[in-house]
Protein backbone atom coordinates (compact mmCIF):
# COMPACT_ATOMS: atom_id res chain seq x y z
CA UNK A 1 0.00 0.00 0.00
CA UNK A 2 0.97 3.69 -0.51
CA UNK A 3 1.59 6.01 1.45
CA UNK A 4 0.28 9.39 0.72
CA UNK A 5 3.70 10.75 0.39
CA UNK A 6 4.52 8.56 -2.44
CA UNK A 7 1.64 9.16 -4.09
CA UNK A 8 2.10 13.08 -3.68
CA UNK A 9 5.82 12.65 -5.12
CA UNK A 10 4.80 10.86 -8.24
CA UNK A 11 2.17 13.57 -9.18
CA UNK A 12 5.17 16.03 -8.91
CA UNK A 13 6.65 17.88 -11.54
CA UNK A 14 10.49 18.30 -11.07
CA UNK A 15 9.81 21.80 -10.94
CA UNK A 16 6.68 21.53 -8.27
CA UNK A 17 8.76 19.46 -6.11
CA UNK A 18 11.82 21.83 -5.99
CA UNK A 19 9.18 24.92 -5.18
CA UNK A 20 7.28 22.79 -2.14
CA UNK A 21 10.99 21.82 -1.17
CA UNK A 22 12.02 25.35 -0.77
CA UNK A 23 8.34 26.50 0.46
CA UNK A 24 9.22 23.76 3.39
CA UNK A 25 12.94 25.12 4.01
CA UNK A 26 11.43 28.39 4.61
CA UNK A 27 9.05 27.42 6.83
CA UNK A 28 11.52 25.20 9.30
CA UNK A 29 13.34 28.18 8.96
CA UNK A 30 10.69 30.44 10.20
CA UNK A 31 9.26 28.18 13.10
CA UNK A 32 13.12 27.60 14.32
CA UNK A 33 13.59 31.94 14.05
CA UNK A 34 10.47 32.75 15.45
CA UNK A 35 9.06 29.43 17.45
CA UNK A 36 5.22 28.41 17.76
CA UNK A 37 4.04 31.83 18.71
CA UNK A 38 5.38 33.48 15.83
CA UNK A 39 4.15 31.54 12.89
CA UNK A 40 0.62 30.88 11.86
CA UNK A 41 0.12 26.98 11.46
CA UNK A 42 -2.62 27.21 9.78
Amino acid sequence: MALASDVLQERLTPRSAATRAKLITVAERLFATRGVDGVTLA
